[in-house]
């Protein structure tokens, strides 16, 4: 599978996964052509609300692959669910001029064809909850062009889980120019 836009550079990988890699996950969470929601891309608001909707009325969609994925601590916790993102899903990016938004079965539904950033982040933020542990977004413009936000990453304690970046728990840095940062922390007692 291509591996998104930062290549997966397993010299660079500090971590190994802890958990069973298998061929196929389809027993550990359904496909569904359901879940897919499309809107204007300069509705920022609309776009956020979606997400956390979605993170914390969906995420039981992950549970059994959350169980497969959950490690000892959170910090392999959250490297498993990075590699099995950035392993098993392909990015894409979104049709211009739109926002499209999956829930995770969509998502898994899509992992061929690609998903976005905020699709990879519903997933991790999903599965970090059904793990029993906090999740947050962070919206951030690295660019700094007309004053619009142009990433969307999930971040679990202290810990970033982004796949479209090529290493786990780190922001691409070669990018940054000046960046602005919105956090939206997903409410845990949702989580079923």
């Amino acid at each position: 599978m291509n591996k998104g836009y930062a290549e997966y550079n397993a010299k660079r990988d500090l971590y190994i996964p802890s958990y069973r890699q298998l061929s196929n996950y389809s027993h550990l969470i359904n496909m569904s052509k359901n879940g897919f929601y499309v809107h204007s891309a300069s509705d920022l608001p609309k776009t956020l609300a979606r997400v956390a909707q979605i993170v914390e009325n969906d995420n039981r969609q992950v549970s059994k692959l959350a169980q497969h994925l959950k490690a000892d601590t959170h910090i392999q916790s959250a490297y498993n669910v990075w590699h099995f993102l950035k392993m098993n899903i392909n990015y894409r990016k979104d049709t211009l001029g739109l926002e499209e938004i999956r829930d995770c079965e969509r998502s898994y539904y899509d992992r061929r064809i690609g998903i976005d950033c905020e699709d990879f982040t519903v997933f991790a933020a999903s599965l970090m909850l059904q793990m029993g542990y906090k999740a947050s977004m962070y919206v951030v413009d690295y660019d700094n062009k007309n004053n619009e936000y142009d990433h969307i990453f999930a971040v679990t304690g202290e810990y970033i889980i982004d796949p479209v970046w090529s290493i786990f728990n780190e922001e691409p840095t070669s990018k940054k120019i000046e960046e602005k940062t919105l956090k939206y922390e997903f409410y845990t007692n949702r989580a079923r």
